[in-house]
């Protein structure tokens, strides 16, 4: 899935929004470095579609992940929803649940980010209409550009409006390379994403790279970077670094 996106509410309160994708983790506590596991990259040649990146779950799947930080053990839960062509991802270290994004795929066939959970923050977040977080198909070098609004609930008063604003993203197909993961070499395909969202008072801009597999047999989403960088009144509240790379199917 799509990284967790992380945006600040209110200055205040420092609120983080952790939104998906995608949503990638960590796991077993190892350490991974993004030097020892990408490969050169070339220009992308191919398309790469929704089905390709983000398969729709027909059971209940569980996958590891390792990271730089290397603590806790950190799981991702990949399940169908209630709803035909939806599905729900929960991300948990050491047993308790951090995040948890439900998706689904519209009518274009595109892979749709509807509602996120933040059980750290205690809040949830609603895209209208929802993020599309890869469209049906995207050509290589084409940039995807959505603008939608988000809006923020608290998990314990889930009628009253915390924050809302715009968010915009933009997704570029850029290069293709391999990824090394402790299941082997795996060629993928680079999609470069630009996040940004303006709550008044917080600015969040967000920058991810995301690798994901071309052969049939290997899962979507193997390995996620990002930057994040939160600004309240001017000043610089939140600087996040991440690399995440699957560890197990």
């Amino acid at each position: 899935m799509t990284p967790p996106i992380s945006i600040v509410p209110r200055l205040a309160r420092a609120l983080l929004l952790t939104a998906a994708a995608a949503l990638a983790g960590c796991s077993v506590g190892h350490r991974v470095d993004t030097a020892e596991l990408l490969g050169s990259e070339r220009p992308a040649a191919e398309p790469l579609t929704a089905a390709e990146a983000y398969p729709v779950p027909s059971r209940k799947v569980t996958s590891a992940w390792s990271d730089r930080a290397g603590a806790g053990d950190f799981q991702r839960v990949a399940e169908p929803a209630q709803d035909p062509g939806s599905w729900l991802v929960t991300d948990s270290r050491d047993g308790k649940p951090i995040t948890e994004n439900l998706y689904v795929k519209n009518p274009k066939g595109d892979v749709v980010l509807v509602r996120s959970t933040d059980h750290g923050e205690r809040v949830i977040s609603w895209f209208s209409p929802g993020l599309i977080v890869m469209p049906d198909r995207l050509e290589p070098h084409q940039t995807h550009r959505q603008t939608t609004t988000i809006r923020i609930y608290p998990i314990d008063d889930p009628d009253h409006v915390r924050d809302q604003g715009p968010v915009t993203q933009e997704l570029t197909l850029e290069s293709d390379q391999v990824v090394q993961t402790p299941m082997g070499p795996i060629p993928s395909r680079r999609v470069h994403v630009l996040f940004t969202a303006d709550l008044g008072v917080a600015k969040v801009e967000k920058t991810s790279d995301l690798w994901f597999a071309t052969r049939k047999k290997d899962p979507g989403l193997v390995a996620n970077r990002s930057e994040e960088i939160a600004k309240a009144l001017g000043l610089t509240v939140r600087n996040v670094r991440q690399f995440q790379v699957l560890e197990a199917p």
